[in-house]
């Protein structure tokens, strides 16, 4: 094996996954999130019920002091602040996570997918192999680049846009936050559809497997972000069928190696926007409009968080399982 283990994915399985079974591997990651999953699971709920709290106390003082023209000014003022107070430093310790296992995941998958590549070489598709290597490597790459330089800024500055729309009101800015979240969706679409598309052009995805992650990935194209539903059943599936194609030690190691790499940061921010979500459909009932669509634009920036974490990621499983193909014959 040729590649090295993130001490991240060791910590997460409890150890090295190098020699592991397929079926130790899976045991190890379900005993991982087991491990982890109550220290997430407060730390996810922890936001969304600060969130709701300030907004309750914002619609209760809004009733109090009904009809004091100064006072209903700056009660929406102060609960947006307080709003994106308890929300924002979170998603900003979670745009840091993100941004670290972006780049994990980037540094581990280029020695993944050249060990595989070799292995698909010598098994006699050394052309079929250096394409998939090639277009994995120039599409992650543009990624990373376009995730670190464009897509981390443009959400900063979407959730300061949406903190102001809040505060001022009358949605005058709400025309900006949408145009901001829809770039970083067309961002994220394009490279996704671009990927894809060269794939099935080339006719590099061949087979169950590949037919599998192509529609996954266009799932997250078609569901655009957040990727929470669809796309995570459909790359379920893909990895099921695709681990009877498995045989080699590096295609075992690497899967589960993946797995534990991509698995914490996905809970991490997936549960933290369900949470919000479910504040963001609760908070009708307890404040005004603007405030509760600010917490629903803060839910949309976990989100796109949750997008540029899941693009990355399929583009190296759907990337490994094809090379997976070529190495088991």
């Amino acid at each position: 094996m040729s590649f090295d283990i993130p001490s991240e994915a060791a910590d997460f399985l409890g150890g090295s996954p190098e020699n592991m079974t397929l079926d130790e591997g899976i045991g190890a990651l379900a005993e991982g999130v087991a491990s982890h999953s109550g220290g997430i699971l407060r730390a996810a709920a922890l936001p969304a019920v600060t969130v709701l709290t300030a907004a309750l106390f914002c619609g209760a003082a809004e009733t109090a002091f009904a009809g004091r023209d100064r006072t209903m000014k700056v009660i929406p003022l102060a609960g947006a602040l307080a709003i994106v107070a308890a929300a924002g430093s979170d998603l900003a310790s979670l745009m840091d996570m993100g941004r670290s296992a972006v780049e994990t995941l980037n540094s581990f998958s280029k020695g993944l997918l050249a060990s595989l590549a070799a292995a698909g070489g010598v098994l006699g598709s050394p052309g079929g192999a250096a394409a998939r290597y090639t277009a994995a490597m120039i599409f992650s790459d543009a990624l990373a680049t376009v995730i670190e330089r464009a897509a981390v800024p443009a959400l900063y500055v979407y959730v300061a846009v949406a903190a102001a729309d809040a505060a001022v009101g009358g949605d005058s800015l709400s025309g900006l936050a949408k145009l901001i979240k829809s770039a970083v969706t067309a961002a994220l679409g394009t490279l996704l559809a671009t990927f894809t598309l060269y794939l099935a052009l080339s006719g590099i995805a061949a087979g169950g497997a590949d037919a599998l992650a192509i529609k996954a990935a266009k799932t997250v194209i078609s569901n655009a972000v957040p990727v929470v539903g669809g796309v995570l059943s459909d790359a379920s599936e893909t990895v099921i069928v695709s681990t009877r194609a498995v045989r080699s030690t590096a295609g075992i190691t690497g899967l589960i190696a993946f797995a534990a790499l991509v698995l914490p940061p996905f809970l991490h921010i997936g549960l933290r926007y369900l949470f919000l979500k479910l504040a963001a459909a609760v908070s009708p009932l307890v404040c005004e409009g603007r405030l509760s669509k600010l917490i629903e634009n803060l839910t949309g920036a976990f989100g796109m968080l949750l997008g540029m974490l899941g693009a990355c990621s399929l583009i190296t499983l759907v990337s490994a399982l094809s090379m997976i193909s070529l190495s088991s014959g």
